[in-house]
């Protein structure tokens, strides 16, 4: 009886390692490569310049033929940078690869590195990446309104005939880290104008729900209700141009 026992421990053991295994050696969808990385904070806490630098090292992309697709960036409510996912193409002398990478970081700046390639057909008319991660590395976040849960920084890859400057938004071109503001924006079918998007996170307004718990000598309660929240009326919402941007730009109205 005590050696069946044993064997079913060890039997269940065994397949508790085998499904860890299989779900850190690559499911449909993992990243081809994971690794670890530290980086230091430059003057404004952002280095997009040495986070590019690191992704060229282990991608082991083509820095000047990379092209922008999209970017997604989260900055936590004390101004660190928290996630960054990049998508571009590295072309090459066989055609392009369209590159994904995500990077994550903790509160002591040691974060991972995960990346992946697909075969790209076509290569469209957009920016260099660093056009717009240079530019964002010289904003001084502290500046903005980062809200109750901090900010999100979205680089759109939307293409077609596109205008900006008659939304519920206010239309900036970002140069040298001083934000100028714009009154239209428009571009044709074949170009990606790379807008970037500074919304704020948290502060929507609308239905909240909110849970209160209370611990007595012998019991818990929990009690969940529905408020409505105003929404924050500093809370960011910013469509932003860089200069490259502009000069690809059908027309532009300061």
């Amino acid at each position: 009886m005590e050696s069946s026992r044993i064997l079913y421990v060890c039997s269940a053991l065994a397949l508790a390692l085998c499904l860890i295994a299989a779900g850190c050696t690559g499911l449909a969808g993992a990243p081809d490569h994971k690794e670890t990385i530290i980086l230091q904070p430059n003057a404004l806490g952002l280095p997009f310049t040495e986070i590019w630098n690191t992704i060229l090292e282990k991608t082991g992309a083509t820095n000047e033929t990379a092209v922008l697709n999209s970017a997604d960036i989260m900055i936590g409510v004390d101004g660190s940078l928290e996630w960054l996912s990049l998508e571009f193409w590295d072309e090459n002398e066989d055609g392009a690869d369209l590159v994904h990478v995500d990077l994550s970081f903790s509160p002591d700046r040691s974060g991972t590195i995960s990346w992946s390639r697909a075969i790209s057909e076509t290569v469209p008319v957009s920016l260099h990446p660093l056009d717009v991660l240079g530019e964002l590395e010289q904003v001084d976040f502290a500046d903005l309104h980062l809200g109750t849960e901090g900010l999100w920084i979205e680089v759109s890859g939307t293409r077609g005939s596109i205008g900006y400057g008659n939304g519920n938004y206010d239309l900036v071109l970002l140069e040298n880290g001083t934000f100028t503001p714009l009154r239209e924006v428009w571009f044709t079918p074949d170009v990606q104008g790379c807008p970037i998007g500074i919304y704020g996170r948290g502060g929507q307004g609308g239905n909240v729900t909110i849970t209160e718990t209370s611990d007595f000598l012998f019991w818990h309660e929990e009690k969940t209700y529905t408020t409505y929240e105003e929404p924050d009326p500093e809370r960011e919402n910013i469509i932003v141009f860089v200069p490259e941007s502009l000069a690809m730009a059908d027309g532009v109205v300061f």
